[in-house]
């Protein structure tokens, strides 16, 4: 590839990412049906066409977004983290460490996603794919807590849909959005009901 060809490229990619930044603003913003072409154009400075030619629109954007989420799953090898945990209590911790470093990188995404799904068929297939991701990690963090407490007194579905009630979409939403909680007070905060929940629910 020459130098011209590489500046072309790179231009391009930054001229991507500045449209999907501005459209993801606006999403979270004004909500994805309310957002027009225009509006993005003006925030990322570009023109309608571009956002069209360059990112697809406002489609092509929200999958885009989509699509980074679908990525987070790669960014934390959770089964090394859950085989280096020697007790139920580290395996909650780490639990509530790895939710919230993805709400940190993505909490903006999934937020769009999540007020988008119920009208956009897309978006509803993305969010499915993703939660089904996220508690079948949860279910294998509930067998791992299991097998350090007693297996003959502890259902693994059980521990997961605990796991789930904490440390789900509706947890975090209504700590950070609606409570204005900062991400580690809410994470410390969830790591503690779920540990104290999973202690009480022992006979």
């Amino acid at each position: 590839m020459t130098t011209g060809q590489e500046r072309r490229t790179r231009r391009a990619t930054r001229t991507r990412e500045g449209i999907v930044d501005a459209g993801a603003d606006l999403f979270e913003q004004h909500g994805f049906f309310a957002t027009t072409v225009e509006q993005i154009a003006e925030r990322a400075d570009v023109s309608p066409a571009t956002v069209y030619a360059i990112a697809g629109g406002k489609s092509g954007i929200l999958r885009e977004l989509m699509n980074r989420w679908a990525s987070a799953a790669t960014e934390i090898d959770v089964d090394a983290v859950l085989a280096g945990c020697e007790s139920a209590a580290e395996v909650i911790a780490a639990i509530g460490h790895a939710s919230a470093l993805i709400h940190e990188r993505h909490g903006r995404t999934m937020r769009i996603i999540l007020e988008t799904a119920p009208h956009d068929q897309g978006a509803h297939e993305a969010l499915a794919a993703a939660t089904n991701r996220y508690r079948a990690t949860l279910n294998r963090a509930a067998v791992r807590i299991v097998a350090f407490d007693d297996p003959r007194r502890d259902d693994p579905e059980d521990v997961g849909n605990l796991l789930w009630f904490y440390f789900g979409y509706g947890a975090w939403g209504a700590l950070r959005r609606d409570a204005g909680w900062s991400l580690d007070n809410a994470r410390q905060w969830l790591v503690s009901q779920a540990t104290h929940a999973l202690t009480m629910r022992r006979p």
